[in-house]
Order: C-alpha cells, then sequence, then structure tokens
C-alpha cells in the first residue's frame, strides 16, 4: 500500500486549503522537508493517523479560526482515502513515518529507560550542583595535574 499522492489537506494545522497549490506525485521513499512552521509534523501526524485509524491527534490539530470540518483526501495505488467528520473510509497500515515521535518511542541508542519515582534519591553525583560546581556556585579552578598536590612545607631556609 503505497501513498502516490495527497490530494488535499483541509483545516488541519497549517493547512487551511492544500488543494489550491501543486501537490507532486510521491515514490516509494520521500524525504519532506522545509523550513519551521511549514507543516512537517502535521503531515507527519496525518500519516500516523491514516496508519492507526486514530483521528484524535487530528482533532487538537485543527486549523486555528476554522469552522469547516477536516477534511482529507490521500490517493494510494490501491485507490483514495479520505477523512470526513473524524473518521477515516480506511486506514494505510503499512505506512512508516520516521519523524521525532518514532525516533523518541523506538531509538534509544543504549540510555535506560526506567521510571524514577520521585521519592527515590538521585545518585550522588546528581544530588546538588555542589559536588561539580566550585564553591560559590562558580566552576571550579583547572590546574596543570588533575589530582591536587599534597600540603608540603615550607623550604627551610
Amino acid at each position: 500500500m503505497m501513498l502516490t499522492r495527497v490530494i488535499s489537506i483541509k483545516n488541519v494545522g497549517r493547512f487551511r486549503n492544500s488543494a489550491h497549490t501543486a501537490n507532486p506525485s510521491l515514490a516509494k521513499y520521500t524525504l519532506i522537508y522545509g523550513a519551521n512552521g511549514y507543516g512537517k509534523t502535521t503531515l507527519c501526524s496525518v500519516l500516523r493517523s491514516i496508519e492507526s485509524g486514530d483521528t484524535a491527534p487530528l482533532v487538537g490539530r485543527k486549523t486555528l479560526g476554522s469552522t469547516t470540518p477536516q477534511e482529507i483526501d490521500l490517493l494510494f495505488a490501491e485507490g483514495s482515502k479520505r477523512l470526513r467528520g473524524n473518521a477515516w473510509s480506511d486506514t494505510a497500515p503499512n505506512i512508516s513515518v520516521f519523524d521525532g515521535v518514532f525516533y523518541r518511542a523506538e531509538c534509544s541508542f543504549g540510555r535506560r529507560r526506567r521510571h524514577r519515582p520521585e521519592t527515590q534519591s538521585l545518585p550522588r553525583h546528581r544530588r546538588s550542583r555542589g559536588s561539580w560546581l566550585g564553591r560559590g556556585g562558580t566552576s571550579p579552578r583547572r590546574t596543570g595535574s588533575r589530582h591536587p598536590k599534597p600540603n608540603s612545607l615550607p623550604p627551610s631556609a
């Protein structure tokens, strides 16, 4: 099931009516990029919504000031799928969206994800800033050696 074209997106996020602009054909792998505020995350939400069939994320993205309902028309190789009245005509479970939501959920790269209850104490090195900052909240001054030299007596005269 391959998405071939976004026919129109109306009243979803930044998209008041995308049918007024030329919508390019999409390939098997399509990279979408652009400046901040141009609808990349909204488009990812649309694709994630049709993948799962859940329209709740789209309801929260309704275009501000819009009084008409949200409408989305997507063309797949098998036919078109539409969002009308908070329901998709059909889902597309084989779509993959690799965005920030995917990254946070799937890519931990060795970081341990465990819930730390508020009552559990932090490791000693993270308890207070005083353990890694010098006195008075300033950074410790670097010396030539990593280890402090032991106190020595002044040379005798």
